[in-house]
């Protein structure tokens, strides 16, 4: 009678621990699955900010050759209204005649 309940206890210890052991592989699975979307997640933000970044870059570039064609727009118009005010020997003391010719220039 005794080695029927040391048997009876360890048949309840296996089916407990087979129990234990099937619950426990289900929740690796479901973390298992959770890390893998994670992954594809973070994989998929690392794709767009790689474009993001050359987006940027590209933005940046056009940013200074535009910078650098204002100054060379800029050195131009100085230019010529400096011609201009040598040319007509005139004192123009007013910066909306300096911007006037600067346009009157620029235009032609």
């Amino acid at each position: 009678m005794r080695k029927n309940i040391v048997i009876i206890i360890l048949i309840v210890v296996v089916v407990m621990s087979l129990g234990y052991g099937i619950i426990q592989k289900q929740r690796a699975d479901g973390l298992e699955a959770v890390a893998q979307e994670q992954t594809r997640i973070a994989q998929e933000q690392g794709r767009i900010a790689t474009e993001a970044h050359r987006e940027a870059n590209k933005q940046r570039i056009r940013a200074n050759i535009a910078a650098q064609m204002a100054l060379g727009e800029a050195s131009w118009a100085s230019k010529q209204v400096k011609k201009a005010k040598e040319e007509n020997k005139l004192n123009y003391s007013s910066c909306s005649e300096l911007t006037g010719l600067a346009i009157a220039a620029f235009m032609d």
